[in-house]
Parts: structure tokens; sequence; C-alpha cells
């Protein structure tokens, strides 16, 4: 693992569709409990154009109703601090609610384009967010200044309304300490999760700076402990693996060979969710797979897929002859 990112934010992954009953009754509950008012049932398209105003407006008033208590109470006394409150304070609550407004804008246009959950998985789920998680959400969300992070925090609450559950506490806590580099290192390595866990290759076994960045903050585990998984295979001594548009193929020294053993370090639960909402490199995963198993096996061949169909003939990643097999 090395850092060569330079973004200060994790990018977002989402894929076109739309959503149900279940999924727009739970999004306009989160509307309305940042709206002050309940939000009128005539669609999300329309109140997401009102929505940062009416947002902006309500916690306005707010603002100037606590300051004006204040001032009644210390204006003979002391008028330049009134001054200094209304100079500071009040813009601050301000942004803080024109990021969540942001952040608001950007759940509804992507929870529009998540492919829609299984009925299986919303049947049993609430027909709204639950406030505390909303809480939560908030105090996270009013610090994200730039439209990068308003969108993080977007799909993250889009991804809430859709599954009930998918973004732990904990889950938001580690998304608000991301800083740049463990963002970019995060970034980079998940998209590359094989199994449900980043692969120890060469690479990582040579420097595991970046993996212990991780893990310190919660994302993997296992560093330094030569976790192992072992996938199961079909047909001993070959692994046949499709991923997306993407097949690998691998012939095993071992012809007996009943798994294929990757070493690994797992991914926490935390780390999971937030890969949920990333986007996957499928074919640059499959090159790691064959790189983490160049040592075990005598060919591997990549192959892209259509129509579901192996596409011939493939670009060969590793093929050892004969002799070398003899020798």
């Amino acid at each position: 693992m090395s850092d060569d990112g330079q973004g200060t934010e994790l990018e977002v992954g989402v894929a076109p569709d739309g959503f149900t009953a279940k999924i727009k009754s739970r999004m306009l509950s989160a509307l309305d409990r940042f709206s002050g008012n309940k939000v009128a049932k005539r669609g999300l398209a329309d109140e997401r154009h009102v929505l940062i105003e009416r947002t902006k407006h309500h916690q306005e008033a707010k603002a100037i109703e606590a300051l004006g208590d204040l001032a009644v109470e210390r204006i003979k006394g002391d008028p330049a601090l009134v001054e200094q409150l209304l100079e500071s304070h009040f813009p601050g609550m301000i942004r803080k609610q024109e990021n969540v407004a942001g952040s608001l804008e950007h759940a509804t246009e992507q929870l529009k384009l998540l492919p829609p959950p299984a009925a299986a998985e919303t049947e049993d789920a609430s027909d709204e967010v639950d406030p505390d998680w909303l809480n939560v959400w908030e105090g996270h969300a009013e610090k994200a200044s730039s439209d990068r992070m308003r969108k993080l925090w977007g799909r993250i609450l889009a991804g809430e309304v859709q599954r009930e559950g998918s973004f732990s506490f904990n889950t938001l806590r580690i998304v608000s300490e991301l800083d740049a580099r463990t963002a970019a290192i995060f970034q980079r390595e998940v998209k590359l999760k094989f199994l449900d866990s980043l692969l120890n290759d060469d690479d990582a076994k040579a420097d595991v700076t970046d993996a212990i960045v991780l893990e310190s903050i919660g994302l993997i585990h296992g560093v330094g402990s030569n976790l192992s998984k072992k996938l199961p295979l079909k047909v001993p001594g070959f692994l046949n693996f499709k991923m997306g548009v993407w097949a690998l193929k691998v012939n095993l020294n071992d012809i007996t060979a009943k798994t294929a053993d990757f070493e690994v370090y797992p991914l926490t639960p935390a780390g999971l969710q937030l890969a949920a909402i990333l986007q996957q490199d499928q074919e640059g995963t499959l090159r790691r797979v064959a790189k983490v198993l160049a040592g075990q096996s005598s060919k591997i061949v990549l192959f892209k897929l259509q129509n579901e169909q192996i596409v011939t003939p493939g670009e060969v990643l590793k093929e050892t002859s004969h002799a070398q097999q003899a020798g």
C-alpha cells in the first residue's frame, strides 16, 4: 500500500434506478426533521428545490430569537458583546444549516440513482428514519463545508433511508474523523476489496504503514496477525471467479487443492459499511487476485464477459512452461 491520493474526501459511487413508497416515506421523514415544517407529499423533486431556503429561514428565526433574548439581558451592560455574538455566532449557525441543507439535497438526488432494495429488505423497516440517528448525522453533516463532503454525507443518508441500519453511529464517527491521507488510502485500497477484505499482496507485506493507518481508525483489523481466508473451489485445483463483466481462470499448482488461500486484512463492520458506497474496480480487483495467486499457480487468464459469456482469447497474466513445471 502507498499513498498517492491528493483528494481530501471519498469519491462516492452510485448506480441508476428509482425508489419505492417506503423509501419515499423514510426520505420525507428526514426532510420533515430538518425543514421545521411538514413536507407536502407532492414529491421529493419539488421539495428539494425549496428545502435549502426553508431550512435557512427556520434556523435564522431560531438564531434571531436566541440572540434577541440575550440582547435584552445584556444590552445595557455590554452592548459590544451582543455585537460580537451577532457577527460571529449567527453566521456560523447559518453556515452549518447550509451544509445540512446541501447534504439533504445530495441525498435526494443520489437516492433516485441507487438500485432499489428487495421488498424483503424494507418490509420490517420503519416508515421514518430513526430521530436519534438523524441527530448524529446532522452533527456531522453541518461541518461538511465542501460539496464533496456534502455529497458523502448525502450518500450516507440515502443509504440509511434505503436500508435501515446501513450506517452505525460508529461508522458515522469514523467517517467524520477521516483525514485526507486516510481517506485517500482507504478509497484506493477498498476499490480492490475481495472476500470482504483487503488482499495482503507482496507490496502490502513489504510496507504495512498504510494498513496500520487504516487499522488505527477502525476500518480494517488483523495487521501483523497473518490472517487468511479460504475460497472453496468447485473443481479441485481450478479457480473460476466472475466479478461484474470480468472473469478470472486460475490453474493452481496443486491440482488436488480444494481451496484457494489468501492472506487478508478483514474489513471491520464500519469498513464494510463505508465500502458499500464506494466504487469497486472489478478489473483491478481480479488483477490483484491474480498477483496474490501467482506463486500458487501455473496459469492465470483474465477474460472479459459479454452477456455473461466469456470473450476469448483473454489476457494471459501468467503461464508456466512444461519445462519450468518439471524443474
